[in-house]
């Protein structure tokens, strides 16, 4: 998240999809802090009311920033850790038909303030290469926080930038593979490093692309 977050990924969103936003000017942000839950392991399943309590006892007590328009949380899951949505859905595990990967949503919290946006992504190491990823466990995390990371910023009221069927432009991309110019979901961050991210979809290019 340290690179992503300042990364041309990330700025580059705000070339084609800037002038769709009434939150604000999209460009390059940066990595606050990342910190384990002072709390322990959460329990076995956690729904999403979970994830808003967490949220606001970790501002309460100090250990994160307020939320707002420039803030953006990502709750990762340790291992066997099964997190079920608002309509009952469960994260993705080997075998699982109907699932999630990961997802992003926002709350106003019930004391007034900024709203909350944030991502929670389970662990991938029960379904490798299942969301996207090349199969080993940094790769899927990256490609499915990069997926929630860009529809987080070009839609995170889940009120802008979708499909008339809700998808947005990550969804519309989920998998996406070299296409005939070469373009793939992978980025080198250095010359030693792969960093794999998902494409994304470009309403200038009618398609999925490494970069907008």
């Amino acid at each position: 998240m340290r690179w992503i977050a300042s990364s041309n990924y990330v700025a580059n969103l705000g070339h084609e999809y800037d002038g769709n936003q009434s939150q604000g000017q999209i460009g390059r942000g940066d990595f606050v802090k990342g910190l384990t839950a002072p709390n322990g392991r959460p329990p076995e399943v956690v729904h999403d009311r979970d994830i808003h309590k967490e949220i606001e006892w970790l501002i309460d007590h100090g250990h994160l920033p307020a939320g707002g328009n420039n803030n953006a949380f990502f709750v990762y899951l340790p291992p066997n850790v099964n997190a079920i949505t608002t309509d009952g859905t469960p994260s993705c595990r080997h075998g699982e038909k109907s699932c999630f990967c990961a997802y992003h949503s926002w709350y106003t919290p019930k004391k007034g303030g900024h709203k909350r946006f944030y991502a929670v992504m389970p662990d991938m190491a029960r379904a490798p290469g299942f969301c996207g990823g090349p199969g080993n466990d940094l790769g899927d995390r990256t490609v499915a926080a990069s997926h929630e990371l860009a529809e987080m910023v070009t839609d995170p009221s889940i009120n802008a930038w979708k499909t008339r069927t809700g998808w947005e432009i990550g969804d519309l991309c989920n998998s996406s593979r070299p296409d005939r110019n070469g373009h793939d979901n992978r980025y080198r961050n250095s010359s030693t490093s792969n960093w794999w991210v998902q494409c994304e979809y470009s309403n200038r290019r009618n398609g999925c692309v490494d970069n907008l």
